[in-house]
């Protein structure tokens, strides 16, 4: 099919589009963006299964849409033999990703999954509606028919077809505004095809406040002359607050004098980068505290979070910079550091039934006041979960004192962290499960890492500098030390190094050169370059 035929289908199917992907009320505005950079999907890295190559990521430039997203849909067209090869998900500009499907067909550990065949001439529509996609799909040698399916579950599973997903969940309340990415991984090497178009669809029903001013006032009005108390004040549920152009040009900072900004609703907080913008406790009060029903998420991006302390002057509370309690907290681009709480996360405390998502932040010199086992000084997650981490720097957390830069107590998956330079790495509470990918945790001063009953999982190409006990670290690309002889993983002091947040860059000489395996972009926003 040529892009110009399904951009034809697309916009004719628009409306019925947007029905299917949210019952979201007359206001809503269903906005179509085609997908750029299409071509070739590399094959996979060798024999699979899920032994990926380099991506073919295909790209959505959104802007100009206000608000933050109710509904979520994309379709492509695409050639490939052997479905159960591939890989696909959808990545939002906040690093959010979601899975449309992987393994699909596959019902063991080592299976191929389905040999059934993508065609170009069939449109694939995945939104909230529709049949489940290894349904549609099929499990036989077969070109798959056009279809629109719901998101699934990776396989193997045991006894198909695998649980359904939701993309509206997913990317609920996320600013829209940026760069998406449609990401296609072939899995197992000989059967190659390529993706001839693409189409994200996007559902916006909210408004944008505008924060024009750095001073702590608090009138109850955003009009022309609008703080950022005001602007979260008088937002409503779903909002987007933005902050006026030019003047957010330049670095400026806000020094809170109203004590924490409260946040009750979903909403979108757009800070125009950590580099720019510094919001300051001014060591009277914690940065943000969130209380966030069921349903609802909240997102800070590109802000630095500085001189938070806990619940007020004299440090009684968790949570130095940010107390989250809730259904889902989203964190990018974000400097978080020098500040201090009472116990259980100097920087974040995450609690409740809620969900924490970390993408391209940094996170240093974060303290409380207390000490022990589950204590941390830098990033407490006590949330229902699954929680993830991605691409995400903890440094300098007390490297006299006790406690672990990160705590963990319910599900988590870390990818490309880098955890050095604290008093201790990361500790899991009994019964904790966490999933590590192409990261780093070395050069603490105590523990890199403690099970407390817990469990670590590896996928490969991580560094340890001393894993004790923990035999988990011997998949593909790992590197570990002994506690005789822990693993020096060579990096530089945290800088910038480019980007709009601290990170620590591997020096000459560095076991980490050449030998992770990672694609996309790291926290500085530079392209890694693909490298077995």
């Amino acid at each position: 099919m040529s892009r110009q035929a399904a951009s034809a289908k697309w916009a004719a199917s628009l409306v019925a589009l947007g029905a299917l992907i949210l019952s979201a009320g007359a206001s809503a505005g269903v906005l179509n963006f085609p997908g750029t950079n299409l071509g070739a999907i590399p094959d996979g890295a060798g024999t699979g299964p899920r032994n990926y190559g380099a991506p073919r990521d295909i790209r959505f430039e959104v802007t100009g849409v206000p608000g933050t997203l109710t509904g979520v849909g994309v379709q492509f067209n695409a050639d490939h033999p052997f479905v159960g090869d591939l890989k696909v998900s959808l990545i939002a500009p906040t690093g959010v990703e979601h899975l449309l499907f992987e393994s699909t067909g596959a019902t063991t550990p080592t299976g191929a999954g389905s040999p059934a065949n993508l065609v170009s001439a069939n449109l694939q529509t995945f939104l909230e509606a529709g049949s489940n996609w290894w349904t549609n799909a099929g499990l036989a040698e077969a070109n798959i028919p056009a279809s629109t399916s719901r998101s699934v579950v990776a396989g193997p599973v045991a006894a198909p077809p695998p649980a359904v997903t939701s993309l509206n969940t997913a990317f609920l309340n996320q600013p829209a505004n940026g760069s998406w990415i449609l990401r296609f991984q072939d899995g197992w090497s000989g059967d190659v095809g390529n993706v001839t178009a693409a189409n994200l669809i996007l559902l916006d029903n909210f408004g944008t406040r505008t924060v024009t001013k750095v001073a702590d006032t608090n009138d109850g009005v955003c009009d022309a002359d609008c703080s950022l108390r005001e602007a979260i004040a008088v937002a409503a549920a779903g909002d987007q607050v933005n902050f006026a152009s030019p003047f957010f040009d330049t670095p400026r900072a806000i020094v809170l004098s109203g004590g924490d900004l409260l946040i009750d609703k979903a909403l979108a907080i757009v800070g125009p980068g950590a580099h720019r913008l510094t919001i300051s406790g001014n060591y009277q009060s914690r940065i943000f505290t969130i209380f966030i029903a069921a349903g609802g998420n909240v997102t800070l991006s590109g802000l630095r979070m500085t001189d938070g302390t806990g619940a007020g002057a004299v440090i009684s509370g968790p949570g130095g910079a940010i107390y989250a309690l809730g259904a889902g907290l989203v964190v990018h681009g974000c400097d978080i550091s020098g500040n201090r709480a009472a116990a259980n996360g100097g920087a974040i405390f995450m609690g409740g039934t809620g969900r924490l998502a970390i993408y391209d932040s940094s996170f240093a010199d974060n303290t409380t006041n207390s000490s022990g086992t589950l204590a941390s000084t830098g990033v407490f997650v006590d949330g229902a979960g699954p929680h993830r981490l991605e691409r995400v720097t903890l440094s300098g957390h007390a490297p006299s004192g006790a406690d672990a830069a990160l705590v963990i107590t319910k599900p988590a998956t870390l990818v490309g962290v880098t955890i050095a330079g604290n008093a201790r790495g990361v500790r899991l509470s009994a019964g904790t499960v966490v999933t590590l990918q192409n990261s780093v945790i070395a050069a603490n001063a105590g523990d890199d890492l403690s099970e407390n009953g817990g469990s670590f999982v590896s996928l490969g190409h991580n560094l340890i500098g001393n894993p004790g006990a923990i035999t988990a670290f011997n998949q593909p690309g790992d590197q570990t030390g002994t506690a005789l002889n822990p693993l020096d993983p060579k990096l530089g002091p945290l800088s910038h190094n480019g980007g709009t947040v601290p990170v620590h860059a591997p020096l000459q000489g560095s076991p980490l050169l050449d030998k992770g395996k990672a694609f996309g972009s790291d926290a500085r926003g530079v392209v890694r370059t693909f490298d077995l």
